[in-house]
């Protein structure tokens, strides 16, 4: 029988008590030099750990291995998930892949998404968007915020935030943490749908929170812990999907709300929402 766990003989599996601790963005962190950092700043020159460091900790810990992956989706609860019955297959599809997209002005909205061709439920949109993004981890955006917080003059790095803020995404999805924005990419023209029949674009959701499974028993334990995402941790907080055949022609639109991991009632991001609706004034200007 062919091992599942090779090359390494032992496995660690990490728990945190919520995603919302300083555990999780100290852990998934996007560079090796932090972690090297925070580890001089606690062990004694002569005490450090002989086979672990920042690489080693970018290389092997944040990332599962391919073996993980396949281990997860060939046992329970994995096997039944959508991670693995739909997600990583449809990754290999050029078809679910391929779905065409454009750019065209607008008078109110300046720039919409549209449909080239008709587009058929379940193909992901924009899916050049993973590979064209900029992304901040938790701890470098709480860094920069706090920087602009000692130095408001300071206008261009105000800049950076408030493009952050005006076209990106939180990205605090299994395996990372902090927020992205689209580098050009199409996406970035993707306007909100106010109305709920208008919107034929989502996340899947089965990749954040497991909703989508709840015909398994495993369903809400299993998305807390699975290499499948975690593997992939840029793809599954970004990738979307048609939630409905699109036709060729029709505006590409998304709920907002799920480019916030906890929107809330009266916050300033449902503010700008309600404002946008009200007035039919998008906020896509680049």
């Amino acid at each position: 029988m062919k091992p599942l766990a090779k090359p390494h003989p032992s496995a660690f599996i990490i728990a945190f008590p919520t995603k919302q601790s300083d555990t999780y963005p100290r852990f998934f962190r996007r560079h090796a030099a932090p972690i090297d950092f925070h580890m001089t700043s606690i062990y004694a020159d002569d005490s450090h750990p002989i086979y672990y460091d920042g690489p080693t900790h970018i290389q092997h810990y944040t990332r599962p291995s391919r073996l993980w992956e396949q281990w997860y989706c060939t046992t329970l609860p994995g096997k039944e998930l959508v991670p693995c019955t739909t997600y990583i297959p449809s990754l290999k599809s050029r078809f679910q892949l391929n779905a065409k997209v454009g750019v065209r002005a607008d008078s109110i909205k300046t720039r919409t998404l549209y449909a080239v061709e008709d587009i058929k439920m379940g193909q992901f949109i924009a899916s050049d968007d993973v590979t064209l993004q900029l992304k901040i981890d938790e701890m470098e955006w709480n860094q920069l915020d706090d920087f602009i917080k000692m130095y408001p003059d300071a206008q261009m790095y105000q800049q950076i935030r408030d493009l952050f803020e005006a076209y990106g995404f939180e990205n605090e999805k299994l395996g990372s943490s902090g927020e992205s924005v689209s580098l050009a990419s199409n996406a970035t023209f993707i306007n909100h749908g106010c109305e709920k029949q208008t919107v034929n674009i989502a996340i899947i959701k089965a990749l954040h929170d497991g909703e989508d499974d709840t015909d398994t028993p495993y369903h809400e334990g299993a998305v807390r812990f699975s290499p499948a995402i975690t593997r992939r941790a840029e793809m599954s907080s970004t990738m979307a999907v048609a939630t409905r055949d699109i036709k060729k022609g029709e505006e590409i639109l998304e709920d907002y709300r799920f480019m916030v991991e906890r929107p809330k009632d009266g916050s300033d991001f449902d503010n700008w929402m309600e404002d946008m609706c009200q007035t039919g004034v998008g906020d896509i200007v680049a």
